[in-house]
């Protein structure tokens, strides 16, 4: 016996009503397809062994790891998600499955895999950023019964829509609290706290609604700043009017840093008087550098609990 196909992981594409795409990311670090089967397995009266099998539900899921996030942001709300329905702006998500090629590299022609969702509210999970390391963000996709396309519907004799190439990418960025900068920045991680419900009825298999209950983002940043102890104090401190922002810094193909005046980096902000400030585990082993995390909980008020603009410059 012998292995004939094997597959990695391809890009994710929101495509629009004529096919077109409307957003491309090949920056994808792994993806995972989940068709979330809930089986009802039963046993006769007094018998040991199960008699009866069935699927009871499929909460149909897809998460992965991108690199371009100015792209995934760009197109997946931070706060509202993204909605893929016939009708919208985007009627098509696509995952791919790309073939390798036995005793080669990649397949040609129509020989990979496609994952496609006719309807599903994709969100942003967490976005992590480290001094040295490229950002990545994570993302949940989660699958909707439109009435009559299954949430997944598989391909597997297709060709690839173009060729993926990067062309973004991000590292920790500096960060503002209550206008001053907090130096010593070594990394970032952004919760965006969105909490998904998905309903059936009627005994139904498949979820027919999703809908974002909850939004609880937090912001941790990684200092080796220790003072930030006495900064923030024992209890926090409170946001206020002065401006609190964070970056990621983008990185220039075949160079080192776009400026900071380029108006290509990432910011995420907070709107004024709307959050908490506090300090959360400092330290760190013998002879070696301590960190301080610092946590920001943005609150509701008169603006958007959060903003976040892919093509900010850094001030």
């Amino acid at each position: 016996m012998s292995i004939g196909n094997v597959y990695t992981i391809g890009s994710v594409y929101g495509l629009d009503g004529t096919g077109g795409s409307n957003f491309e990311l090949h920056g994808v670090d792994n993806l995972s397809i989940d068709p979330g089967v809930q089986e009802i397995l039963e046993s006769a009266a007094g018998q040991p062994d199960p008699s009866y099998v069935a699927t009871m539900s499929n909460e149909a899921m897809i998460t992965f790891t991108a690199s371009d996030i100015a792209t995934a942001l760009g197109n997946i709300d931070a706060l509202a998600g993204l909605s893929v329905v016939s009708g919208a702006t985007n009627e098509q998500l696509e995952c791919y499955f790309t073939k390798m090629a036995s005793n080669g590299t990649r397949s040609d022609g129509t020989s990979h895999l496609k994952v496609t969702l006719n309807k599903a509210l994709v969100v942003p999970r967490t976005l992590t950023a480290r001094q040295g390391e490229k950002a990545t963000l994570d993302v949940e996709v989660h699958g909707i019964y439109d009435g009559s396309n299954n949430p997944f519907v598989y391909t597997d004799t297709v060709s690839l829509p173009d060729t993926p190439s990067l062309d973004e990418m991000f590292t920790v960025g500096k960060a503002t609290i209550n206008g001053t900068d907090l130096d010593g920045i070594t990394g970032l991680t952004v919760d965006f706290g969105l909490t998904v419900q998905k309903e059936m009825s009627d005994g139904d298999v498949w979820p027919t609604f999703a809908a974002i209950t909850t939004r609880q983002p937090r912001i941790e940043l990684t200092t080796r700043e220790a003072v930030s102890l006495s900064t923030f104090g024992l209890a926090g401190t409170a946001q206020t009017s002065s401006a609190t922002a964070v970056y990621l810094r983008k990185i220039a193909e075949q160079g080192t840093r776009v400026a900071d005046n380029t108006a290509e980096h990432i910011k995420i902000s907070l709107s004024s008087s709307q959050g908490m400030i506090s300090v959360g585990q400092t330290g760190g082993s013998n002879n070696a550098p301590s960190d301080c995390t610092v946590v920001i909980r943005p609150v509701a008020g008169s603006s958007a609990i959060m903003t976040v603009s892919t093509a900010s410059a850094i001030t």
